[in-house]
């Protein structure tokens, strides 16, 4: 019997067909015919990393409008479908998980903190939906042996901060630093990079603290760092609310050694209620490039105020990397995650939108600021 008369042969191919397509993109059509494209957004919108979250919503939020009318003649519209992960590593998973499951998805914009609240990588390679986070250190997935196949980020280098924190550190002539962190992927992380980092750039690393994850009590540090008379302290925390309670304790103990931060520490809302406590803090800080002053002048036209949050103009880079992604996969017939390995754009946070081996933006630096009268200024 030839097996291309066989019935069951033209339905089993047919089915083939209709799987291997919604592998690579789900597109859906509106009762105008309108080829729409769903992106999900899974931001902390409440808990430790709103002001993350908050200001990466608004951009990416901006970045699907103008992508809809820039594709508009062409009979293509975005959907931003969007979940709030609560700044917690369950929820994270429950909002990614709704996003894939039930929203159905083709692509994913965020965790908010996606180095911290990684529980849902797994299932992100599982279902092969392409993730781009806006404010995850890509070496915080690596450091838990995470695979990152179908995760990217637009955020950048851990070894950026440390390198322009230390070489500030040389600058002021702190070579003697004790660091402090919890045991948050994150606060590993920077731990980590600094002590990796320290002998290259002339930096004593005199011992290193850690602490449970959102501990209450810092006393103990306290009087150890105290004892090592170090120059300095380099912290780092899962969120800036952790910094500021080992901050007002340290004052409290009588401990006025110069701090070290990174950049999440750059909080509006924590700098209004505890800015006496945050006063001298140094810290790193991501340096924009490329268009960045135009997005900004678009952010403020949409919302008649600057970027909130140190993500925000990531975010809007994530999803004009992923709409052209989007775009360029349906009428190649190819995984988008094929084309984001190897997409080069003009980018608004940092000069390339591209993505490394390691899915990180390929180039990223870093300045410094501090807190000084109650305000975050650059340090020249």
């Amino acid at each position: 019997m030839n097996i291309f008369k066989n019935k069951g042969f033209y339905v089993v191919l047919v089915v083939t067909i209709i799987v291997v397509s919604l592998s690579v993109i789900n597109v859906s059509k509106d009762d105008t015919s309108r080829r729409v494209f769903m992106i999900g957004g899974a931001f902390g919108l409440s808990g430790q990393c709103a002001e993350f979250g908050e200001g990466e919503l608004k951009a990416a939020q901006l970045a699907i409008r103008e992508a809809n009318k820039e594709y508009e003649s062409s009979g293509v519209s975005f959907e931003l479908v969007v979940e709030d992960t609560e700044c917690e590593y369950k929820s994270t998973f429950n909002a990614i998980n709704k996003l894939i499951h039930v929203n159905k998805v083709s692509m994913i914009i965020g965790p908010t903190w996606g180095d911290s609240f990684q529980s849902a990588v797994p299932l992100i390679n599982k279902s092969k939906i392409p993730t781009i986070s806006p404010s995850a250190a890509m070496e915080a997935i690596h450091l838990q042996k995470q695979p990152v196949d179908y995760y990217f980020s637009t955020w950048f280098s851990g070894n950026s901060e440390m390198t322009a924190i230390q070489n500030q550190m040389n600058k002021i002539g702190h070579k003697n630093v004790v660091v402090v962190h919890d045991q948050d992927p994150f606060g590993v992380l920077m731990s980590e990079i600094f002590n990796g980092l320290a002998h290259e750039n002339g930096i004593n690393l005199v011992d290193t603290y850690d602490s449970v994850t959102g501990t209450e009590d810092y006393r103990v540090i306290l009087s150890k760092i105290s004892s090592a008379k170090p120059d300095a302290v380099f912290m780092s925390f899962i969120g800036p609310d952790s910094k500021v309670k080992f901050l007002k304790q340290a004052r409290e103990f009588g401990l006025t050694l110069p701090m070290y931060s990174a950049s999440d520490i750059q909080n509006e809302t924590l700098l209004k209620q505890f800015g006496s406590y945050m006063e001298g803090v140094t810290y790193s800080y991501p340096k924009t490039s490329g268009l960045y002053d135009i997005y900004v002048d678009r952010y403020k036209s949409e919302y008649g105020s600057v970027p909130q949050g140190p993500s925000s103009a990531n975010a809007y880079d994530a999803v004009k990397i992923a709409t052209a992604s989007m775009i360029q996969a349906y009428d190649e017939n190819v995984p988008i995650r094929d084309v984001l390995t190897k997409i080069k754009l003009k980018g608004y946070s940092s000069e390339v939108l591209g993505f490394n081996e390691m899915h990180q933006m390929q180039k990223a630096e870093s300045l410094i600021k501090t807190i000084k009268e109650g305000k975050f200024v650059e340090v020249k």
